[in-house]
C-alpha cells in the first residue's frame, strides 16, 4: 500500500497505536522534550519509498533555529545544497548501538 486511504478503519488504528508505542519507547530511552510525526503521501510530498510508513521525530528544546510550526519549519534549517556538509551533524545524532538495545528492549516490555 502506498497511500493512506488504502488502509481500512483497522489498520488506521494499529497504525496510531504503533506511533504510540514508538513515541512511548523514545521516551523512556532518549528523553525527548516533544516530537514532530510525518507521513508523506505522493512523489510531490517527499514520498520517496513506496510503501506506508510514519516518521516519528524525537526533538530537543534548541535542536533548530525554527521550531514553531514542526517540521515544515525545522528543514528549513538544511538546504538540500548544504546536505553533503551535514554528514557529520547526521552522524553525531545518530542512535548508537547501545541506543538501538535499549529502544528495542522498551518495546518488547510493551
Amino acid at each position: 500500500m502506498t497511500h493512506h486511504d488504502d488502509l481500512t478503519e483497522e489498520e488506521k488504528v494499529a497504525l496510531i497505536r504503533g506511533i504510540e508505542l514508538a513515541m512511548k519507547a523514545l521516551s523512556l530511552v532518549l528523553s525527548p522534550n516533544g516530537f514532530n510525526i510525518g507521513i508523506n503521501i505522493g512523489e510531490t510530498a517527499g514520498q520517496t519509498v513506496e510503501h506506508i510508513h510514519v516518521h516519528v521525530i524525537p526533538r530537543y528544546r534548541g535542536d533548530c533555529r525554527h521550531p514553531r510550526g514542526g517540521v515544515r519549519k525545522a528543514v528549513l534549517d538544511i538546504e538540500d545544497e548544504n546536505l553533503a556538509g551535514d554528514k557529520e551533524r547526521w552522524l553525531r545524532n545518530r542512535l548508537g548501538e547501545k541506543e538501538i538495545r535499549a529502544l528495542r528492549r522498551a518495546l518488547n516490555e510493551m
